[in-house]
């Protein structure tokens, strides 16, 4: 049983990727094969089972005006159909297991995470870009540049490395 702070997950002979991050919007389970049974924590007698390419994501908590966590309820669990990649049939949420870096669709301000956690670096914005592009791509076994010129290239922004720290113009 994996357990996050939104959800306890039990594994039923299966193959699955849970994400649960504390600086992230969302907790997600995503199961490829076989099944889990999934508990949130705020609906004890809720139980949801997963069927193979499905995914189902759960609002941390809701910010309220002074930046803390309201106390008002989160919104109902979203259930999501999940696409596998053709050749390898890895769906986006477990290519990390092949060391492949993907988004599909995906906004800044969730990759901005990613990138943190996967080059271990801090990323400041102080440009604005764009919330409601969406940017697609796969990255595997590529360097930090790299990625960020290719997101440059899409988002329309400049950037400086110094250190562990990239600043975004």
């Amino acid at each position: 049983i994996v357990h996050t702070a939104a959800m306890d997950v039990k594994a039923l002979g299966t193959a699955f990727n849970v994400r649960a991050y504390d600086n992230e919007a969302n907790t997600e389970t995503t199961l490829i094969r076989g099944s889990v049974e999934v508990s949130l924590k705020n609906e004890k007698s809720n139980k949801i089972i997963l069927s193979p390419n499905e995914k189902i994501v759960v609002q941390n908590s809701l910010p309220s005006e002074s930046g803390k966590s309201s106390a008002l309820p989160l919104p109902k669990p979203q259930m999501l159909k999940i696409s596998t990649s053709k050749p390898d049939t890895l769906s986006v949420e477990t290519q990390w297991t092949r060391n492949r870096l993907v988004f599909e669709q995906e906004k800044i301000e969730n990759i901005i995470p990613v990138l943190e956690r996967w080059y271990n670096v801090t990323i400041i914005q102080h440009k604005v870009l764009d919330p409601n592009r969406l940017y697609n791509g796969t990255f595997e076994n590529d360097t930090l540049e790299d990625v960020l010129e290719a997101l440059k290239a899409v988002g329309g922004f400049s950037y400086t490395i110094e250190k562990n720290t990239i600043t975004i113009h």
